[in-house]
């Protein structure tokens, strides 16, 4: 069973292809810097009720570097994750 944090990731991932158009899902550094950041923010969720995921250069298209930059609230941590508390998510 994957760890809650794990699941926000997957969903970051997911709203950065929508958003950009670039897949993120395959590039090991990509997923574990998004994780380090998520991890971040979940901390941040723990004193506060919104937190930003936020991955500098991420990726890069024929343009340039790609950054991704989402707004996590504390309610959608736990419904993503589907656990009960931020401390869950923790795990």
């Amino acid at each position: 069973m994957p760890r809650p944090a794990h699941l926000i990731v997957v969903e970051m991932a997911e709203r950065f292809r929508r958003a950009k158009g670039k897949d993120i899902s395959r590039n090991t550094t990509a997923l574990v810097r998004l994780l380090e950041a998520v991890n971040g923010a979940v901390a941040e969720l723990q004193t506060r009720e919104a937190a930003e995921i936020h991955v500098p250069a991420i990726a890069s298209d024929r343009i340039g570097a790609l950054h991704l930059r989402f707004r996590l609230t504390r309610k959608e941590a736990l419904e993503l994750a589907n656990v009960r508390s931020v401390e869950q998510l923790l795990d």
